[in-house]
């Protein structure tokens, strides 16, 4: 499960959003109806653009648009980040200013601190109950990837490698398998398996550039890793399916040139009936989502954004307006053109800063 939208691509001051209740209603206090595809969970920051200080409310979305108040969260420049989801959807970590992480539980918005050794960074659950914490830390020149327990301590370590080695941009520090039992982390030229036991159990060469930097994006399918590598020899980010089993990877996406639109691809999606999309990079600001054709080339959509999730033909996208203006979160149909309105911001006032979408 990963959780990565403007703010994780371009810091959280490109987060800033706010909610509109005329596109849905929010949800009276009742018992939380169980959660499935479709579903996501959003920070939303009340405070205005020029000022952000203020908690935040996280809200769970259901499909439809209907918002439910979960919890308020304490927050410092409207710059709290979701960083997990428990498998079942019980439960979602928060990253905050300075480091802290908070645990909230959904069905009773209980929010619970999590002591983290100095240093860590959280990457989420582990798979599939998220009866752990992942978490990556850098000391001595040395990266370390280990589990803790949800209270935070050191459980096991299950890998370490030079933090001097190249990891690709955009792609994720580790993404777990769903049956937990294995992990595929960033390489060179490459990605590696770390077994949930602790060590690398394999390797996985992908054919780009001897130093290209390589790292796991999200599951494409059963057993196949959407992979970007990047670096020396190429001129922006592409895009790679790479079989968990040791089979030969195929390109996803050609390498992109420098004569634009598309900059290089970071993420992708297959929309049925309507072929290909692609997150791709823009020559300046933030990634914007287009059309993969036949012929290679990309066609920009009329709307643009992050995208979140998919749910078939539709992508749920983060609309920013301007570095430090509102972003507002819809359903797009890149085939019909039809749209679905989550949260329509205002210009002028903050409110969603992050969101992640359930079982992603």
């Amino acid at each position: 499960m990963r959780f990565r939208g403007l703010g994780a691509v371009f810091g959280a001051a490109v987060m800033a959003v706010v909610l509109v209740l005329a596109a849905g209603q929010a949800a009276s206090a009742a018992p939380l109806p169980p959660v499935g595809p479709g579903w996501t969970l959003v920070l939303y920051s009340a405070a205005g653009v020029t000022d952000r200080s203020g908690p935040d409310t996280l809200y769970l979305v259901d499909p439809a648009g209907t918002r439910y108040p979960v919890a308020q969260v304490a927050d410092s420049g409207a710059s709290a980040q979701l960083v997990g989801w428990s498998g079942y959807g019980t439960r979602a970590l928060v990253g905050l200013p300075g480091g802290a992480v908070e645990q909230i539980t959904l069905a009773s918005g209980r929010v619970r601190k999590v002591s983290l050794p100095a240093g860590v960074t959280v990457l989420g659950y582990t798979r599939p109950e998220g009866l752990g914490i992942l978490g990556e830390s850098t000391s001595g020149g040395v990266t370390t990837l280990a589990r803790y327990t949800l209270r935070g301590a050191l459980a096991r370590v299950l890998a370490t490698w030079p933090s001097s080695a190249a990891t690709a941009l955009f792609g994720v520090a580790a993404l777990e398998a769903p049956s937990g039992t294995f992990l595929v982390v960033p390489g060179s030229a490459a990605l590696s398996l770390v077994s949930s036991h602790g060590g690398v159990s394999g390797v996985l060469p992908i054919p780009v550039s001897r130093g290209a930097s390589c790292a796991p994006v999200r599951w494409w399918r059963d057993g196949v890793v959407l992979a970007e590598c990047s670096g020396p020899g190429t001129a922006g980010p592409r895009l790679w399916l790479v079989p968990a089993s040791g089979a030969r990877p195929a390109a996803l996406t050609p390498q992109r040139g420098l004569d634009g639109p598309d900059y290089g691809d970071i993420n992708g999606w297959r929309v049925p009936g309507g072929g290909l999309y692609v997150q791709a990079l823009a020559s300046c600001g933030p990634p914007f989502i287009g059309r993969a054709n036949q012929n290679g080339t990309v066609t920009p959509l009329l709307i643009p954004g992050v995208v979140v999730t998919q749910a078939g033909q539709w992508l749920l996208t983060e609309q920013a307006d301007g570095c430090l203006g509102s972003t507002s979160l819809l359903w797009f149909n890149p085939v019909t053109h039809a749209e679905r309105w989550v949260f329509r911001t205002p210009a002028a006032d903050s409110g969603v800063i992050s969101a992640a979408a359930f079982a992603d």
